[in-house]
């Protein structure tokens, strides 16, 4: 009464016929019948489910090496497709040469997916840490700052994407492309540069918004509808009775008040 498959899903079974084991058990009437069981039914094995609830060590994950402070690794930000940006609490040292400083701008995940299938499958919830004026340490350069532009800032005239160095340069220097729409922008005069044999401007070096991930631009006087003012600053607290009951409240008026002592034009602030 028991049937056997030699192959299911591509896997082969053997043997074909199955080994059974006697056993006697006492009928109704105190004799013994032989009862025919299977041999593998004998042995002990871990049930399907009980493998499936197995949990995973933790110790079995793979994990990057730990960073002792006196380690100073230097990160080049164009280097961001070959090695794995430094962690947030690990010590390092940021070489802008093309890339926003992992300072300024973190991702939440070092890889993301390649594909949107893939990324659907995998629902990995992508963001990143936005600080444009974090603090620099002491052996790093500063951002530099662009005051030479006498018009503002160069921008693309369809996006208003600011020129940068991913932008490429055409028509022997007298055109450029937006990295972000792909706009074609015409060179001012008092802006243009020849182009070397490789397409690239012989005044990159000279220049940090062509050759720099993270710059500062002078604000012109395009840029302001009205004088300059004193500057204004504003609080959002958060007020909630989860917010007074964990202390958050009270931390958050400290914070306040300290920054205030702290703050070089504090006599602009209404107190």
């Amino acid at each position: 009464g028991i049937s056997t498959t030699g192959a299911r899903g591509g896997r082969s079974y053997a043997p074909e016929q199955p080994s059974y084991v006697s056993s006697a058990q006492p009928s109704q009437q105190g004799q013994a019948q032989p009862s025919a069981q299977p041999a593998a039914q004998a042995q002990s094995a871990p049930s399907p489910s009980s493998s499936s609830k197995s949990r995973i060590d933790p110790n079995q994950v793979p994990r990057p090496p730990a960073e002792t402070d006196d380690q100073l690794r230097e990160f080049r930000t164009r280097s961001v497709s070959t090695s794995n940006v430094p962690g947030a609490s690990s010590t390092y040292k940021v070489i802008d040469d093309g890339n926003c400083s992992p300072r300024f701008m973190r991702l939440t995940a070092n890889q993301i997916p390649s594909t949107r299938e893939l990324y659907s499958r995998l629902g990995l919830p992508v963001a990143f840490v936005l600080q444009p004026m974090a603090q620099l340490p002491p052996y790093e350069d500063p951002v530099p700052y662009v005051t030479d532009l006498d018009k503002g800032p160069v921008r693309c005239r369809r996006c208003r994407a600011y020129i940068n160095c991913h932008v490429t340069f055409v028509d022997g220097g007298r055109q450029w492309v937006c990295n972000m729409c792909g706009m074609g922008n015409t060179v001012e005069p008092e802006y243009f540069c020849n182009l070397d044999a490789q397409g690239k401007r012989r005044d990159v070096g000279e220049r940090p918004e062509l050759s720099r991930g993270s710059v500062d631009f002078a604000a012109t006087q395009e840029y302001f509808n009205r004088p300059a003012m004193a500057p204004a600053f504003m609080f959002a607290l958060d007020v909630s009775a989860p917010a007074v009951q964990s202390g958050l409240l009270a931390a958050s008026i400290a914070a306040v008040q300290a920054t205030l002592e702290r703050l070089e034009c504090a006599s602009f602030v209404d107190e």
